[in-house]
C-alpha cells in the first residue's frame, strides 16, 4: 500500500516485482479489513491506524 500511497498505479507497481493481481488483492483485503470504501480511504485509514507511516504519502521529489 505504501507504493499506492506514493502515487504509483498497479502497472508501475508491477515493474517493481509485485504482480498487478497481487497488488489488487492486497488492496481489496486491506479495504475489507479497514472498512474502507476506496483506495484513498484505505490509505488514509491505514495512516490513521499507524499501519503506514504518516509521511508515506508525502512526495519525495
Amino acid at each position: 500500500m505504501s507504493l499506492l500511497a506514493r502515487g504509483l498505479d498497479f502497472p508501475q507497481i508491477a515493474k517493481q516485482g509485485i504482480p498487478v493481481d497481487t497488488g489488487r488483492r492486497h488492496l481489496r483485503d486491506a479495504m475489507t479489513a479497514l472498512g474502507a470504501t476506496n483506495a484513498t480511504h484505505t490509505i488514509a485509514l491505514a495512516i490513521g491506524h499507524q499501519l503506514l507511516p504518516a509521511d508515506t504519502a508525502i512526495s519525495q521529489e
